[in-house]
């Protein structure tokens, strides 16, 4: 008996429940094949996830915590307020925020490297924090711009940063030959 395709998926819908309690088994339906088995799931498959699971890669994995991955990027982090960002969860931060948190640490080395240095080892900006932010927006690095406004970062991505900048030898940062750390590669 020939069947179309809607005939078919129902067929093959109906006669899941059919033999599909033992190990994985290739059965055949009214519109081809099928494995069957537990925890099998996807095309070409009779069965389905449980809840609490999710199809992933033709067989069910438990979705929590290690739902975000490499491997799945946009995956479900199991703590409240948590995202998945480039498969990994993490606490969420306007732009804005991260951007002052990693300047406002940038300015407080660079002010404390050239007060140890002296009075004239460093440009006049360097001595304060307002004149050295006033510095990196007219600079063009402005936390309140749209550039940073409009992105949602991960405020741990932020805070690795700026706990790396006081790592920066004052040498390297007064001579100019300054290398940010790579946490702050984002930036």
């Amino acid at each position: 008996m020939r069947t179309g395709i809607l005939g078919c998926w129902i067929l093959c819908v109906f006669t899941a429940v059919v033999g599909c309690s033992s190990g994985p088994t290739v059965e055949t339906c009214g519109c081809g094949t099928r494995v069957c088995g537990p925890n099998i799931c996807g095309t070409g498959s009779c069965g389905s996830c449980s809840g609490g699971t999710t199809c992933s890669g033709g067989s069910c994995v438990t979705v929590g915590p290690t739902a975000c991955s490499p491997d799945h990027p946009t995956g479900s982090c199991s703590v409240a307020g948590q995202t998945c960002r480039n498969g990994s969860c993490c606490t969420t931060e306007n732009g804005a925020a991260a951007c002052n948190t990693v300047v406002s640490a940038m300015c407080s080395r660079i002010i404390m490297c050239c007060n140890a240095a002296g009075p004239s080892a460093c440009m006049s900006w360097a001595y304060s924090s307002s004149s050295c932010i006033a510095h990196n927006v007219a600079a063009g690095y402005n936390c309140s711009s749209s550039m940073w406004t409009s992105q949602t970062l991960c405020s741990e991505n932020s805070q690795r940063c700026a706990g790396d900048i006081p790592l920066i030898a004052c040498s390297d940062l007064i001579g100019g030959t300054v290398n940010l750390p790579t946490s702050c590669n984002s930036f």
